[in-house]
């Protein structure tokens, strides 16, 4: 079944700013609701919907640089430290959790109106996936 509303230009910007970076795009359709994947670096990215602050932020993008670790959240937050200087000032975010005895570690950019009709999404996001790629090379075994 494919999706035929037509994308919100702010979905297509983020869409857009990662192909031009060279990323892969996968839309799956689940049921009624599409996810989109974007593989960039060996890390999976997923966009759409923010999950938080809906009057704030237009969209999110959650990358996964580490997915099954065999380490706890607490071993994880003890690895991931020394991206957290990089966090301040910034909006983004790292999330980690460990379910099942595998950790997972998520970093979140969430994308207000004012950064993407101002430009200022192509900074934006390349923090992100700096950040994502710092992340993943500290958790790597």
């Amino acid at each position: 079944m494919h999706n035929i509303i037509e994308p919100e230009p702010h979905m297509v910007a983020v869409l857009d700013w990662f192909i031009l970076e060279g990323a892969d795009h996968d839309e799956t359709q689940f049921i009624l609701e599409t996810l989109d994947t974007l593989e960039l670096g060996g890390v999976s990215y997923y966009y759409g919907d923010p999950t938080c602050e809906f009057t704030k932020y237009l969209a999110e993008v959650a990358a996964i640089p580490a997915l099954g670790t065999p380490y706890d959240a607490e071993t994880l937050w003890a690895m991931v430290e020394p991206a957290l200087a990089d966090l301040r000032g910034t909006e983004l975010e790292i999330e980690i959790t460990d379910d099942d005895g595998t950790g997972t570690v998520f970093v979140v950019c969430r994308l207000a109106s004012d950064e993407i009709e101002s430009g200022a999404l192509d900074a934006r996001l390349a923090e992100m996936v700096a950040l994502t790629t710092r992340v993943r090379d500290l958790v790597r075994p």
